[in-house]
């Protein structure tokens, strides 16, 4: 439900310009406290799957697990180090130019970019159906983006309040662990298949 609720904020943010009341700005504060929550109990339920793949897996099965654990780690790590170098510039997290500085006019954005696109790829690769179209009410459809659209940094984190910035970095870390998720339980369903 707060998911709905940061769209809808972030929506309301990107077409009414980049003034944010103070309740505002506490909202996507509160909304991030869970998310974090949120990513840090997906990170546990994905390491725990993984285990379940690593035991009952065959060889090939389990490396492809493997790498996409690795890249989802690698691209969260990068968004949390982003999301507290922005904290750092911007502890009361109002200013329009942070953001902007760090993840549109720098490779920054470019590496982030990069990075979500590779794990939605390699997701994609190992689940059935992957040249399907994603469909825009999933939450596929932002990792998505990263791999066709080359302004979307841009169009994220051009005019937003670094507050606002960490909260779709979040979300943003929040659809990429689901994914992982969804591709480990995909995995796990074919593993027992193989064993039954």
């Amino acid at each position: 439900m707060k998911h709905i609720r940061f769209l809808v904020l972030f929506i309301s943010i990107l077409t009414t310009g980049c003034f944010i009341s103070d309740s505002l700005m506490n909202d996507f504060k509160q909304i991030n406290v869970s998310l974090e929550k949120s990513n840090k109990f997906i990170r546990l339920r994905n390491g725990e799957a993984m285990y379940a793949v690593l035991h009952k897996a065959d060889k090939q099965t389990y490396l492809r697990a493997d790498t996409l654990a690795k890249l989802n780690a690698e691209t969260c790590d990068y968004i949390d180090s982003l999301k507290s170098s922005m904290e750092r510039y911007d502890p009361k997290g109002d200013n329009i130019n942070i953001p902007h500085e760090f993840l549109v006019n720098t490779f920054k954005g470019i590496w982030l970019q990069q990075k979500i696109a590779n794990v939605y790829t390699y997701a994609h690769a190992i689940m059935p159906n992957s040249g399907k179209v994603v469909s825009k009410d999933t939450l596929e459809y932002e990792l998505h983006l990263t791999t066709v659209d080359t302004a979307w940094t841009r169009k994220y984190f051009g005019s937003i309040p670094t507050t606002v910035a960490i909260c779709s970095l979040s979300k943003t870390e929040n659809n990429c662990l689901k994914l992982e998720e969804k591709v480990l339980a995909y995995l796990k369903k074919g593993t027992i298949n193989k064993l039954t």
